[in-house]
């Protein structure tokens, strides 16, 4: 991650537990990122599609109080998924790009302007055995 006013990112450690709900139709999303084997940062996200089916919707609420006005919006196209919302921490942007069936990296930006993108976090995930 990259945090503000650092010189160099910051490596961590995080989990991220998903399942489907609600008769398949929604992704729920358990994250936690760790520092020292501690969670310093956790969230939930639910992401699904809008009425028309066209939109991926992502709602996220987290341990900083996160509490979403609007969804994430966004779509697919290819291996890539990019989600964006315009809210008072101004504009943020979710980038997921599918590396195979059990991998996939994402990058999180922010931006005053819509413009000009800070990137607050970059990371590779990989599926592994069930979590208790």
């Amino acid at each position: 991650m990259h945090p503000p006013g650092a010189e160099e990112p910051v490596h961590v450690t995080s989990v991220i537990q998903s399942r489907m709900e609600l008769g398949g139709w929604f992704l729920f999303m358990g994250y936690a990122q760790l520092q020292d084997g501690s969670p310093s940062y956790t969230a939930h996200g639910v992401m699904g599609l809008d009425h028309s089916g066209d939109k991926v919707t992502l709602y996220w609420f987290d341990s900083q109080g996160w509490n979403p006005q609007q969804p994430f919006v966004g779509e697919w196209d290819g291996d890539t998924l990019q989600l964006s919302v315009v809210s008072d921490n101004g504009h943020d942007r979710l980038t997921y790009v599918l590396q195979g069936p059990d991998q996939y990296t994402t990058k999180v930006e922010n931006s005053a302007d819509g413009s000009h993108w800070n990137t607050l976090i970059e990371g590779t995930y990989r599926r592994t055995d069930t979590v208790g």
